[in-house]
């Protein structure tokens, strides 16, 4: 009953559907179908007009040099993506950009797993057969050679884990791979049961799925459930040898010694300045493993395995004469043992410094502000470690501390040549980049001299002098910058190009667009966006005065929306005459450690009383523009908690004339029985954090501020969309919820995906999901 859409192509004149029959004649076309034709429409042309770019290469050197710039669309007629490229001259000196040339790459090899690009040369790894890995070399003149790495398995290249780092002289490789050598099933009753092969389960064992040396192991839950046994791999590219170093494994023979944990994944590997060194961060899942992306909240300790390429040295003989082998003993010293986060260490270029993000205390919330650490002559007798940055600042501070996910702090470096420090983070519902001096422990936010101050900017990539930047805002779709001479005061920002095209229409709405905040006493935020057409000249079949409005709720809850990042759906919504409120309720990073601390126990009681302070100040300030009778709804993971929520709060009842929910949390005492981030129920209902034994008081807490327990109030037509491959959120979460609404007689309908996950990342089904909005929306609004 809960099956996705089937469809082959978007056709804006005949729209199907299971639940509603949208494919009428030209003859009884309704105002309903009108506004639903036109929303896809638009959607189809917003898809084609803003590509998303997805890398960046470097063909030349120094102050010359071609640049490639990469992007991706979705062609509509077969979901297939196709990928573009530009390639651009850049002259630094003169901050000139040309573009070259544009081309079009409409397949791309299957048997490509990841790319890798590092001082003009491009690494391929290619898996040609289910147990063979290689690499294929490539330069400015094309194709080299093919080093073949039978030892290992997949590499993993995700921003939890890392990507490829090369030692100094650029001879050897380190990364994370998935395990080869995990022992396939075999029955109790095999024929070869009683066989003893290396790639089997001990007989003792072939029915224990959840031991964590079985074949059944766990996975690291959502975006990586095809990641369960890491390990750190070496290449040699000159000798093109291999070296598989399985922490586990070493741990278990007792050849990791003496510092290092049992259940310690490694992640993030790099190089010391010998080369014979190895730097990770290892999190520590004693009991099973855990959701790990959003979720630092995971003990992590950064560990220097002193020299990896250990020969088995031969001891005396034994007493038939043969000489035995005796196993290498690994030297690992813990480097923050006094810190219960820390990781994604890089060195400066010469060496000197080796920085990483760092929190002291013990923290329950799965995200949280984070400190910048640095080392001083590292390895050396002179060795300092040093805080560079603190965690915990003011809301009122023009910067308000270190913010972000996985994927942040994987991609900050430092500037070759300099011990500058750049970073992505979140600062007071804004995107920024700071440029950090860990000689002087100074901070600078970078700002963008062709923009506002109130752009949305993030690294793209770091390599050597240079620093690749997009930049956008909720009107000006993302340019791409290089910026160089970090050694002066301001370094120089080069713009490299626009990916986006030219539309008449959509550049009247973009010019159009205004944004005004409000806020709480307790330093909520929230931002009313929506197009000023007053002469009528874009919305002719719309009341310009007053047009409805979406109230929209960001997930996690520890994240927060970008109010001023461009994001095609804004675009798209706000183009069909529809106003949008955006909320940072409390929990929300960027806005200080306190006010994100604050959510912690306070679930329903702190993040729904901001959401509909701010959305009541909204609904007062800018009444002459809003159609209070045609008021909408959305969001997602946590945004679809607080969605059920608001829509089943006593006093917000009929308020509302639609809502959209996805991927939502609706009774945070079974998700959390089924979550791969079980310990965020614990944290933001009862202030504690996860035990895997439950207690009354607990579920009843969680019971109590679940939207399950108000779910009779609801009268609502509401939407779900469902990822049935969700390990965060699961979902029968959505889908009880929606079984309860079609008791109670609510207009309701669910869209179910069943081999997505949270973000329902699919292409066709990511589509699907957002035309069903828009058919919600049009129905109801």
């Amino acid at each position: 009953m809960f099956l996705a859409h089937k469809f082959k192509h978007l056709n804006t004149s005949r729209w199907c559907t299971r639940s509603q029959n949208f494919c009428r004649t030209q003859k009884n076309v309704t105002r309903e179908e009108t506004k639903f034709r036109k929303s896809v429409d638009l959607y189809s042309k917003i898809l084609g007009l803003y590509p998303n770019l997805t890398g960046v290469d470097i063909l030349g050197k120094d102050k010359d040099m071609i640049v490639k710039m990469k992007y991706s669309k979705v062609n509509l007629t077969n979901y297939l993506p196709t990928f573009h490229s530009k390639l651009y001259s850049m002259n630094f000196d003169k901050k000139i950009s040309q573009k070259i040339c544009d081309t079009q790459v409409e397949q791309i090899d299957s048997s490509i797993i990841q790319i890798f690009d590092h001082d003009n040369q491009k690494f391929v790894f290619k898996r040609k057969d289910q147990d063979s890995v290689s690499i294929e070399r490539y330069d400015e003149n094309g194709y080299q050679e093919t080093y073949e790495l039978g030892g290992c398995g997949a590499p993993y290249n995700d921003a939890v884990f890392g990507g490829i780092s090369f030692n100094q002289d650029h001879t050897k490789i380190v990364f994370i791979a998935e395990d080869k050598n995990i022992p396939s099933y075999e029955s109790y009753f095999s024929t070869n049961s009683q066989e003893n092969t290396p790639n089997s389960v001990p007989l003792y064992k072939k029915w224990k799925y959840n031991d964590l040396d079985s074949t059944q192991k766990n996975n690291f839950g959502e975006t990586l459930t095809n990641k369960k046994h890491p390990v750190i791999v070496v290449y040699d590219l000159a000798h093109k040898k291999i070296k598989v170093l399985d922490i586990q494994k070493l741990y278990k023979e007792g050849t990791l010694q003496p510092n290092i944990f049992d259940s310690t994944f490694p992640a993030h590997p790099i190089f010391d300045e010998s080369g014979e060194g190895i730097i990770f961060h290892g999190y520590h899942l004693p009991i099973d493993r855990l959701g790990l992306n959003f979720a630092l909240n995971r003990p992590t300790k950064l560990y220097y395995l002193k020299k990896h390429d250990l020969e088995e040295e031969r001891s005396d003989s034994n007493e038939s004469g043969e000489a035995e082998k005796a196993k290498p003993q690994y030297d690992v010293e813990i480097l923050t043992k006094d810190s219960y986060f820390s990781g994604f260490a890089k060195f400066s270029s010469d060496y000197k410094y080796l920085s990483y993000f760092c929190v002291k205390e013990k923290f329950h919330t799965h995200m949280t502000a984070v400190g910048l650490n640095a080392i001083k002559n590292f390895g050396k007798k002179t060795q300092n470690q040093y805080q560079v940055v603190k965690r915990d600042y003011e809301m009122n501070d023009k910067f308000s501390g270190i913010y972000g996910y996985h994927h942040l702090f994987s991609q900050a470096n430092f500037i070759k040549g300099t011990y500058k420090f750049m970073v992505s983070t979140t600062n007071q519902g804004k995107e920024i980049i700071i440029l950090v001096d860990v000689e002087d422990k100074t901070v600078k936010i970078l700002n963008n001299p062709d923009m506002t101050t109130n752009d949305s900017m993030d690294i793209l990539k770091i390599s050597k002098e240079v620093a690749f930047i997009n930049s956008s805002s909720v009107s000006e779709p993302t340019s791409s910058y290089i910026l160089t001479n970090f050694d002066e005061e301001n370094p120089t920002w080069t713009k490299i190009g626009q990916s986006y095209g030219k539309s008449d229409f959509f550049d009247k709405i973009r010019a159009k667009i205004k944004i005004d905040t409000l806020s709480t006493f307790e330093g909520a935020t929230g931002q009313f966006i929506r197009v000023q057409d007053h002469q009528n000249e874009i919305f002719e079949d719309i009341d310009t005065n007053k047009r409805p409005t979406i109230l929209i709720l960001h997930g996690g809850p520890h994240a927060y929306y970008p109010y001023n990042r461009f994001i095609q759906d804004n675009l798209l919504w706000l183009s069909l005459g529809y106003n949008l409120f955006v909320a940072n309720y409390r929990g929300s990073l960027g806005f200080g450690l306190k006010f994100s601390d604050q959510l912690s126990g306070n679930a329903y009681n702190l993040d729904v009383a901001d959401c509909l302070d701010l959305f009541s100040q909204c609904l007062t300030t800018f009444k002459e523009e809003i159609d209070d009778t045609k008021l909408g709804i959305y969001g997602g993971s946590h945004g679809g908690y607080l969605t059920c929520s608001i829509i089943s709060h006593p006093e917000w009842i009929n308020k509302f004339s639609a809502a959209c929910i996805w991927n939502p949390v609706t009774a945070m005492h079974s998700a959390m029985v089924f979550s791969d981030l079980p310990d965020w129920f614990y944290s933001v209902a009862c202030n504690k954090p996860h035990t895997w034994i439950m207690d009354q008081e607990d579920i009843i807490k969680m019971y109590e501020k679940s939207p399950i327990s108000r779910l009779s109030n609801i009268q609502t037509p509401s939407l779900f969309i469902i990822g049935g491959d969700d390990r965060r959120c699961p979902d029968m979460q959505g889908i009880y919820f929606w079984r309860g609404l079609k008791s109670l007689g609510v207009d309701t309908d669910l869209h179910y995906y069943p081999n997505d996950g949270h973000s329902v990342p699919s292409i066709a089904e990511g589509i699907d999901a957002k035309v069903n909005l828009l058919r919600w929306w049009s129905k109801y609004l």
